[in-house]
């Protein structure tokens, strides 16, 4: 039998829905080798540099598919140094070396990456929960909303959205750095455990000075 998308999404829906909470949605990015590929193609890294930290600039949106094993690093590297070079290509190039970088983290951390590494480098007392207000999306803070409807909705977001958000919940809300990481593993496509809990850690200022 030939299944349509839909029916085919329900039947999955169905058979895993022990494994997941909510509505089953469609992704921003189509699971198979040749949306991958066309993703990987239509990405140029020319102005990545200057424009990469806007929501709106030139990111390749190519981690879910590095994150699942379509592409290795070192794949993407030699792509991109086929379109571009100087500043562009150099900037690109660190940034998959903070995944790089990450990825043997937690090779060589293993579940430690779960727990402070450091301590926080300022006199703090964190709150021991996440307030619901914030993992709803409904602390009035358009910003901040915005940004927990579009992980939800969608399961992606700019690597800056990441940022602030991060940066809202350990700095502002003043809530222990693995409350964030574990919304945010529940949600992203693109989740991955070195990368997503030492990234939060970085936030926080338990993994770096």
């Amino acid at each position: 039998m030939i299944l349509n998308v839909d029916e085919s999404q329900n039947e999955h829906a169905e058979a895993l829905r022990d494994f997941y909470r909510g509505e089953v949605s469609s992704s921003l990015f189509t699971p198979t080798l040749a949306a991958a590929k066309e993703q990987l193609h239509s990405f140029n890294p020319t102005g990545y540099n200057r424009t990469r930290n806007d929501v709106d600039g030139n990111v390749s949106r190519l981690n879910p598919y590095i994150t699942w094993g379509v592409f290795t690093l070192a794949e993407v590297q030699r792509y991109a140094k086929g379109r571009s070079q100087g500043k562009d290509y150099q900037k690109f190039v660190n940034e998959l070396g903070w995944k790089a970088y990450f990825r043997e983290g937690f090779l060589a951390l293993g579940d430690r990456v779960y727990g402070s590494l450091e301590p926080y480098k300022y006199p703090t007392q964190k709150r021991d929960e996440m307030p619901p207000e914030i993992e709803r999306g409904e602390t009035g803070l358009s910003c901040i909303d915005r940004i927990v409807r579009e992980l939800k909705d969608t399961g992606y977001l700019h690597n800056h959205q990441r940022l602030w958000f991060a940066a809202y919940v350990t700095h502002f809300a003043n809530i222990e750095w693995w409350y964030g990481e574990r919304l945010f593993y529940r949600y992203l496509i693109d989740g991955e455990p070195g990368p997503n809990a030492l990234s939060w850690q970085w936030v926080a200022s338990t993994f770096s000075g």
